[in-house]
C-alpha cells in the first residue's frame, strides 16, 4: 500500500511552471528519485512516535588544544609528525645522557603533547595507518590557529601600550618596521645606533652592510631598551611590551590595563584552558616572534623561508637555545620565574574585594593578627635574650 505524506498548501499563482522534458532522460534502470524527508508524517503512520534525526557528534577538539598549548609552550615551528614518529619510536629505557640535544627536545615536545592530550597514541591506533599523519595535522591546525589570533589581536593592541608618532593605524602594516621611527628604533639591534641618519636609511633599504637577521636580535627585548655592552644579561627579555604580549595571550586584553591589577576575564582565557600556570623558555620566545612581526612592517606571517621575508623560525630558536644551553642554570631560573611572577603574580597578590578594615572580621583576618602577634613576641624577645 502506498503512503501520501501531508504537504503545505499552495496557491495556483504561486506554482512554479513545469521543466520542460529533459532531452537526456534517465535509463528506465534508474530508480525513480525518493521524496526527500521533509519532517513531516505519513498519513497511515500518524499514530507512529516521529523519530528524531541524530545529532551529528561534536568534532574532538581535545587536539587541536593540545596542539595550541604545545605551540605556546613546547614549540612554535618543530614538525608535529616529527615529534609523534620520534615518540612513538622511544625506547623507554635509553639513557638520557646517550642522546643527542635533538632527541631530548623531540622526547620533551611529545610528553609535553602527551600531557596535553593522553589519549594520543590510543587515537593514533584507532586511525590506523594514517594516524599519525592526520592526528599531527590536527595538533598543527591548533597551533597555527593560536598563533594567527595573537598575531591579529596583538599587532592592534601593540599600539595602545605605547605612544606612536606618527599614528599608525591598527589595520596598516607597511608603515611600521624601518619605515616608522619609533617601531624602527624598537627592532634596530642594539649593536647599531638607530640615531644616525646614514644607518636608519641603510636599514630602511635593506643594505648589507648593516644585516638584520636571526641572530641580529632587536632592541625592544631588552628592559626599557637599554642595552649594557658590558653586561648585555642586564634587562635581557624583561621588556614592558613582552609581558604584555603574554599576558594578553595567556589572559586576554583585560590583563594589559596600566595599574596590571585585572582578573582573569570572565571569558575563559587561554591560560585556564589550557591550565597553564607557570611560563617556559618557549613561551617567552614566543612572544618576542609576536611583538616582533607585531612592530614589522611585513604583511603576512611565515617561517621566513620566502625569500625575502624575516626568518622568524630561525629567530625563535635561536632565542630558546640561548636561554635553554647558554645561559647560567641560575640565570635561566630566576628569568622564569620572574616571568612567571610578571604574568600570574599578581592575580594572587590582587587586593581584596573586602572593604579596608572588614577584613579583621573574617576568619583569615583573625588568623593573620594571631600570626603578626606571635612574630612580635618571637622578636622582642630575641631582642631581650
Amino acid at each position: 500500500m502506498s503512503t501520501t505524506t501531508s504537504s503545505p498548501s499552495v496557491s495556483p499563482a504561486s506554482t512554479p511552471a513545469a521543466p520542460p522534458p529533459s532531452s537526456n532522460p534517465s535509463p528506465t534502470t534508474r530508480r525513480a528519485r525518493e521524496p526527500e524527508d521533509d519532517g513531516s508524517v505519513p498519513e497511515d503512520d500518524a499514530d507512529t512516535p516521529r523519530r528524531k534525526k541524530a545529532r551529528k557528534p561534536k568534532k574532538d577538539t581535545s587536539f587541536t588544544a593540545a596542539g595550541a598549548a604545545v605551540g605556546m609552550m613546547g614549540d612554535l615551528f618543530r614538525d608535529f609528525q616529527a615529534i609523534l614518529d620520534f615518540g612513538l619510536q622511544f625506547i623507554p629505557d635509553t639513557p638520557q645522557e646517550t642522546m643527542s640535544s635533538r632527541d631530548r627536545k623531540y622526547l620533551a615536545l611529545y610528553r609535553h603533547a602527551l600531557s596535553a592530550a593522553p589519549d594520543i597514541v590510543d587515537e593514533i591506533a584507532k586511525r590506523g595507518p594514517t594516524g599519525t599523519t592526520t592526528l599531527a595535522r590536527e595538533l598543527e591546525t591548533g597551533r597555527s590557529g593560536v598563533r594567527g589570533v595573537d598575531i591579529h589581536n596583538i599587532k592592534k593592541a601593540v599600539l595602545t601600550w605605547n605612544r606612536y608618532e606618527p599614528l599608525i593605524l591598527p589595520e596598516a602594516k607597511s608603515v611600521r618596521g624601518f619605515n616608522h621611527p619609533e617601531c624602527g628604533r624598537l627592532l634596530c639591534p642594539p649593536t647599531y645606533n638607530w640615531s644616525d641618519p646614514e644607518i636608519r636609511k641603510a636599514l630602511q633599504n635593506g643594505s648589507r652592510k648593516y644585516p638584520l637577521g636571526a641572530k641580529n636580535w632587536p632592541r625592544v627585548l631588552w628592559l626599557d631598551e637599554e642595552f649594557n655592552r658590558e653586561n648585555p644579561m642586564d634587562g635581557f627579555m624583561r621588556n614592558r611590551r613582552l609581558i604584555l604580549t603574554g599576558r594578553y595571550s595567556l589572559l586576554g586584553p583585560t590583563a594589559c590595563n596600566a595599574s596590571g591589577t585585572s582578573k582573569i576575564p570572565t571569558k575563559k582565557p587561554k591560560a585556564k584552558i589550557h591550565r597553564i600556570r607557570s611560563i617556559s623558555p618557549a613561551f617567552i620566545a614566543y612572544t618576542a616572534v609576536i611583538i616582533h612581526f607585531s612592530l614589522y612592517s611585513q604583511e603576512s606571517f611565515g617561517d621566513g623561508a620566502t625569500p625575502g621575508t624575516f626568518p622568524y623560525q630561525a629567530f625563535y630558536q635561536s632565542l630558546v637555545r640561548y636561554i635553554e644551553d647558554t645561559m647560567p642554570d641560575n640565570e635561566r631560573s630566576e628569568l622564569v620565574a620572574w616571568w612567571t611572577t610578571q604574568i600570574f603574580g599578581y592575580l594572587e597578590d590582587e587586593p581584596s574585594d573586602i572593604e579596608s578594615g572588614a577584613e579583621d572580621l573574617t576568619v583569615m583576618g583573625l588568623m593573620k593578627k594571631h600570626a603578626a602577634a606571635r612574630i612580635t613576641r618571637v622578636t622582642m624577645a630575641t631582642a631581650s635574650g
